[in-house]
């Protein structure tokens, strides 16, 4: 995350921290996704307040990471069929960071960008002026050089065998292309590591029509996601870490002594000069702080739309301008 916070550092202002509500990665927004779509997939992350913006950190193997004993070609086949741009030949990935309004929250999102169609990036843009970058006390080394890539020519890139061609692909990965809005998808069939049937899709439609279909779904998020957000910035400490074991229930513990935080104390202390430092309300300092653990469940009968806070707090949690029994995400508050 520190990397990811020192190059959004280099490209902004200070004021401009303070209107970031969350800053997290694909993996950890999908996986909070996942848990309200009820998809079983345990999963494990950190989250930190900072000034006004609470941050989320994945705490899982490496996206590059190999399963000994199982053979595919989703490494090798960028290295056939993509090229390296002047200067970045060797890097061990792409990542990129996008921002977007979520139901209200300002959302600043890091992502593994697989590569990008170059007839889509009509409108290349030079680095041009970028703010002096924070002094780094760690062994970070933040060179500037390049262009801007356009979002709309990102894409994301899945080989499968040729046995599963009847398999609808696509679908299952609409949620996660929703979470980092990708809107190219790259589909590479291959026997025997043979490609011969690659694809090249616009899913932006697709993307849109998912997003209408699962309203429900992404109210749940939006209030799980505030809910945490809460929590954490209730604490002393602003720290917290969750898990997923069961299917339908996030287990909210203390990060254990000595975790290291999500930022070095120089950028720590850079993001919140410029961090609006009334982030504890008088409602949110209410919340249970005695360590004990906390659970959401999502399958309940709550008034967060399916996605319940267990505790021994009973009082109502309005984090909306609308009432908390009526109101739920519409996308045209601030809140």
């Amino acid at each position: 995350m520190e990397l990811a916070v020192r190059t959004f550092a280099a490209r902004t202002t200070k004021p401009s921290t303070q209107d970031v509500d969350i800053f997290a990665c694909g993996s950890t927004l999908g996986n909070l996704l996942r848990f309200v779509r009820k998809v079983d997939k345990p999963f494990r992350l950190t989250v930190e307040a900072v000034g006004n913006t609470v941050f989320f950190v994945r705490k899982e193997n490496s996206p590059t990471e190999t399963m000994e004993g199982v053979r595919g070609y989703g490494h090798t086949f960028p290295d056939a069929y993509t090229t390296w741009e002047d200067g970045t030949a060797g890097s061990q990935s792409h990542q990129r960071l996008i921002s977007y309004d979520f139901a209200g929250l300002n959302c600043v999102v890091r992502f593994e960008g697989d590569g990008y169609l170059k007839h889509l990036d009509s409108d290349p843009k030079s680095e041009g002026d970028s703010p002096d970058a924070v002094p780094s006390t760690t062994k970070v080394d933040i060179r500037q050089g390049g262009r801007l890539v356009s979002q709309d020519a990102i894409f994301d890139l899945k080989t499968r065998s040729v046995k599963r061609m009847d398999h609808d692909i696509l679908a299952e990965e609409i949620p996660r292309l929703w979470v980092t809005q990708i809107p190219n998808f790259v589909l590479a069939f291959h026997t025997r590591g043979t490609f011969e049937d690659i694809r090249v899709q616009n899913v932006r439609r697709n993307i849109e029509k998912w997003e209408n279909e699962n309203e429900d779904t992404l109210r749940q998020l939006a209030k799980l996601i505030r809910e945490i957000a809460a929590v954490a910035k209730s604490r002393t400490d602003g720290r917290l870490e969750i898990r997923r074991k069961a299917v339908d229930v996030l287990e909210i513990r203390e990060q254990l002594p000595h975790t290291p935080g999500v930022l070095p104390d120089d950028l720590k202390t850079w993001w919140m000069e410029g961090s609006c430092s009334e982030h504890r309300s008088s409602s949110e300092d209410e919340l249970n702080d005695s360590g004990e653990e906390r659970y959401f469940s999502a399958d309940s009968d709550s008034g967060y739309g399916g996605v319940s806070f267990d505790s021994d707090d009973e009082s109502e949690k309005d984090f909306t301008a609308c009432s908390a029994d009526d109101c739920g995400y519409c996308g045209h508050c601030r809140y």
